[in-house]
């Protein structure tokens, strides 16, 4: 529960723009992003 909390305040920061003062949430972001892109890739590759 107390993580579901700091996910939610970490994102209300983001939305006012300070995620440059985050370097953590910001890592976290770049990360999940590749991830994500990285799954879809093996994915297409895989119907091939």
């Amino acid at each position: 529960m107390n993580q579901r909390n700091k996910s939610v305040s970490s994102f209300g920061s983001y939305a006012k723009g300070e995620i440059v003062s985050e370097p953590t949430t910001r890592t976290l972001l770049i990360l999940g992003g590749l991830g994500v892109f990285g799954v879809a890739r093996r994915n297409r590759k895989a119907k091939k």
